[in-house]
């Protein structure tokens, strides 16, 4: 059973955290590091039996024993990952790494993954101090409190777009 799920988001070079159900969690890891930074510099899913073997770790969460990670890549770009934890050992096997590698290809096929990207972004700036701001399709931005998704009118899936609250 897994402890820990979330993505973190490719920006910039290193992976930045995205939506995430269960302990607050590392908020940047870079390419290469850890489980999750491996995962994406080669682009591949990498299980992790005992997480005290493997040579880098990043303890986020002292109570994980065990880790799969899997690659959002999206035409030929990494995207995000997709990381599990377990307080388990051994908790992540083949089997699971095929179920997951189904929702990661959907994930990146899915039109809205940019909005998701960039929810994410704007928590992270919110994080930041910064004044989170957001696409809204047509080029410019909003303020991230006054925006929504919306379906396109050419059906292309959820874009976010900005709309005065009465």
């Amino acid at each position: 059973m897994a402890s820990w799920i979330g993505f973190y988001i490719h920006r910039a070079g290193e992976l930045v955290l995205g939506p995430f159900q269960g302990n607050v969690a590392c908020v940047r890891i870079a390419i290469g590091r850890g489980v999750c930074g491996t995962a994406a510099a080669e682009r591949r899913t990498v299980i992790v039996p005992d997480v005290d073997q493997f040579p880098g770790h990043i303890a986020c969460d002292a109570g994980s024993r065990s880790e799969i990670v899997l690659p959002i890549v999206k035409d030929g770009q990494l995207v995000a990952v997709l990381d599990l934890d377990s307080y388990e050992l051994a908790a992540f096997d083949e089997v699971d790494a095929e179920g997951l590698g189904k929702v990661t290809v959907l994930a990146a096929t899915l039109a809205w993954l940019k909005w998701l990207v960039a929810i994410a972004l704007v928590a992270c700036q919110n994080h930041e101090g910064a004044a989170p701001r957001v696409e809204t399709g047509s080029g410019s931005t909003a303020p991230a409190d006054d925006a929504h998704a919306v379906e396109p009118a050419d059906g292309s899936g959820p874009t976010l777009a900005s709309r005065r609250r009465r």
